[in-house]
């Protein structure tokens, strides 16, 4: 027996095959609009959990980024004022050596050599307070506005290490922090009670001032130490710059590869969901001809 379908249950089953057909391009088209994959979550429940999960990874890393940017710009400031240091210290050498020289005997000589010792002292001592985002560099982790404070009487100064030995640090990568500063006494000494370097320079202008060669010269020994300090300080530091260039190198090819990932996730291939708009497009076509021909007018159509 051959059973019979109604025109109800043809043009039915045909709307329903046009709506699915038509909710399909439009699927194509909104993922070509938005450029993702899926418009819902339920579109495709594991991609948008890898997707989550990607964005939270290069949220991370973008900040693992900007860390190590800011550990760059503290390294910068205190390279730049290191430099500078080192050529105070260069300097104060220098007029030491003049000091030595037996021609220097007259007093407006040394007095001129120990004006000079003096203004190099405030010259460190202005480096030594340093500031960035004003934060003093040297001061580790102080909240006071200086990393060295002096008072004088005279041309005489009193100095205090105002900052504390604490580690200023970045977190550059998982599980991985960078310090990224050194301390007003690792610089410019004074710690155990050990005498600054303001203090020596003090020191060696007075006896500059008043022609005590042996100090003078006692002075040399004093100020390469010093300046070996300060060297030696800028070599730690210079490592750190290369380690956060390094590392930086590994952020940035860690977040190229991150944004791949959620690219392959979330992301479309314009170029073939095209292509596939326009099949879907021409089958519905082809499916809104075959349903006017299948669903034929009805007696009802005549009779009215």
């Amino acid at each position: 027996m051959i059973g019979r379908i109604a025109s109800r249950t043809t043009a039915m089953n045909s709307l329903a095959n046009l709506q699915a057909s038509q909710v399909r391009s439009d699927r194509i088209q909104q993922q070509m609009t938005s450029g993702k994959a899926y418009v819902k979550l339920s579109d495709d429940p594991v991609a948008a959990n890898d997707a989550l999960r990607f964005r939270s990874e290069i949220a991370v890393n973008e900040q693992y980024g900007r860390n190590i940017s800011d550990g760059q710009r503290w390294l910068s400031v205190q390279e730049g004022s290191l430099g500078s240091v080192t050529n105070s210290l260069h300097a104060a050498r220098d007029a030491l050596v003049q000091a030595n020289n037996a021609a220097v005997s007259n007093p407006a000589a040394r007095g001129a050599l120990a004006a000079q010792l003096r203004s190099i002292r405030d010259d460190l001592l202005a480096q030594a307070n340093t500031q960035h985002e004003g934060h003093p560099v040297f001061g580790g982790t102080t909240t006071a506005g200086t990393a060295v404070a002096a008072t004088f009487s005279g041309t005489t100064g009193t100095y205090t290490i105002t900052g504390d030995e604490g580690a200023v640090t970045r977190r550059v990568a998982p599980g991985h922090d960078v310090r990224v500063n050194a301390t007003a006494t690792e610089v410019f000494g004074g710690a155990g009670g050990a005498p600054t370097v303001f203090q020596q320079l003090d020191a060696l202008a007075d006896a500059v001032e008043s022609g005590d060669t042996t100090a003078v010269g006692a002075g040399l020994a004093t100020i390469d130490a010093a300046r070996d300090r300060v060297l030696s300080v800028r070599g730690a530091l210079g490592a750190r710059v290369n380690q956060l260039e390094a590392l930086e190198q590994a952020n940035a090819v860690r977040g190229d590869a991150l944004t791949g990932s959620l690219d392959e996730v979330e992301g479309v291939d314009i170029a073939k969901a095209m292509i596939e708009f326009r099949l879907q497009d021409t089958a519905y076509q082809a499916a809104l001809a075959t349903t006017a021909k299948v669903i034929q007018p009805t007696l009802l159509d005549f009779l009215r």
